[in-house]
């Protein structure tokens, strides 16, 4: 019996060295994949100028996120710009639009390509829904005042997802866009309802997997004190182990 429970007692301990070391490793944010794929420097640069920058910063995130890719804030540059307006004067503290834009492209739980369903309704962090439209093998994001096409799917960042997108989705006019408060908060505790992957034997067409972004190295100290913790508790059971033996 004794040597039962203390084989047990290893065996529960190498597989919580093993998911101490995941977690240690899994050090890239959100930003930081944005920051190291050259096709979203447009985003990163809109990111850091509405102050979101710490908002997706935190490796711990687990949401889905559409990211539009350069020529999708090109082409709404020009949109601002045709009206007299900058990315400066939709970032203002007094008049931070463009936050508040980012922030309807994030769902607030993580969801493969494989687990969006045709008419879907997607929660954004906005408060504002967004809603899956699946035509020929593509996943199409319906906006209020526009729509956006995934072309690069299922990028995993730790315990999030990107969806890298050709248009930036409109909540609005521009006009009734909420200019973004910082003290409201963001990240709900508990995902929604409406993210429940879709039943059985109905899957949708899916785009194809892609590889992630490369990310920054694993933060080692955090992995050795991990394995030292775990191969110290291993060692002391092997030791209880030998003495019954």
């Amino acid at each position: 019996m004794a040597r039962s429970a203390i084989a047990l007692l290893l065996v529960l301990v190498l597989a919580s060295a093993t998911q101490l070391n995941a977690q240690a490793a899994c050090n890239t944010s959100i930003f930081d994949a944005v920051a190291a794929t050259p096709d979203l420097s447009l985003l990163g640069q809109v990111v850091q100028a509405a102050g979101l920058t710490e908002t997706l910063s935190d490796p711990t995130l687990e949401v889905t996120v559409f990211a539009p890719n350069n020529a999708a804030f090109e082409e709404l540059l020009q949109v601002l710009n045709s009206s007299g307006l900058t990315l400066d004067d939709v970032t203002a503290p007094e008049s931070n639009k463009a936050a508040s834009i980012l922030l309807y492209h994030v769902v607030p739980v993580a969801a493969l390509s494989t687990q969006l369903s045709d008419m879907q309704v997607l929660p954004t962090l906005l408060g504002k829904n967004l809603t899956v439209s699946l035509m020929g093998g593509m996943v199409n994001i319906i906006a209020q005042e526009s729509n956006a096409t995934v072309v690069t799917a299922d990028v995993t960042v730790c315990g999030s997802v990107v969806h890298i997108i050709n248009h930036v989705l409109i909540p609005a006019a521009l006009a009734d866009i909420p200019n973004y408060m910082p003290t409201t908060p963001t990240t709900p505790t508990t995902p929604p309802a409406a993210m429940t992957p879709p039943a059985a034997g109905s899957p949708p067409g899916t785009p194809p997997m892609l590889a992630s972004p490369p990310p920054p190295g694993p933060d080692n100290g955090a992995m050795k004190a991990s394995s030292s913790v775990a191969m110290g508790v291993v060692a002391a059971a092997l030791g209880i182990f030998v003495a019954l033996a």
